[in-house]
């Protein structure tokens, strides 16, 4: 596990364990696994799968342009097939870009036939009113388990 995490898509670096303020309304967990182990009070709204196998979890519910900024384009929404109540986005150009693929997030995600390029966002599944919801805590921990601690 890394001990420095760079936030370039949100504008700020962090280097962990300190809570930094980015650049919009979301503020930045450097280090995820601990966050998730020590049960920070406010649970994380959404998470980046890197290509790398990086992750990050962000507190914040996210604008149009937090997603936008963190997947560096125009969003896709990204086929999902695991049991959590989950949405997927991914840079809908990803691959015409020649960004780099995200084995780690299209395993994730489940999705067969195809895999993401580039950074993966993930958010809890739309309510009644169709607004995002914060990442569910199941599918926090089988992020630490499946990608992080992979």
């Amino acid at each position: 596990m890394c001990s420095r995490h760079d936030y370039e898509h949100l504008g700020t670096t962090a280097t962990r364990p300190a809570v930094t303020t980015a650049t919009t309304a979301a503020s930045v967990t450097p280090d995820p696994v601990e966050a998730i182990r020590v049960g920070m009070t406010e649970a994380p709204w959404w998470a980046i799968v890197y290509p790398s196998g990086r992750v990050s979890f962000i507190h914040g519910k996210p604008t149009l342009r937090d997603l936008q900024k963190a997947v560096g384009g125009y969003l896709e929404a990204a086929p999902v097939y695991c049991p959590e109540d989950i949405t997927a986005y991914c840079n809908e150009e990803g691959k015409l870009d020649g960004l780099p693929l995200n084995l780690p997030g299209t395993a994730f995600i489940r999705m067969t036939g195809d895999i993401v390029a580039g950074p993966l966002v993930l958010i809890g599944g739309p309510d009644r009113d169709g607004e995002d919801t914060p990442l569910p805590a199941d599918a926090r921990m089988r992020l630490v388990r499946e990608v992080i601690e992979a």
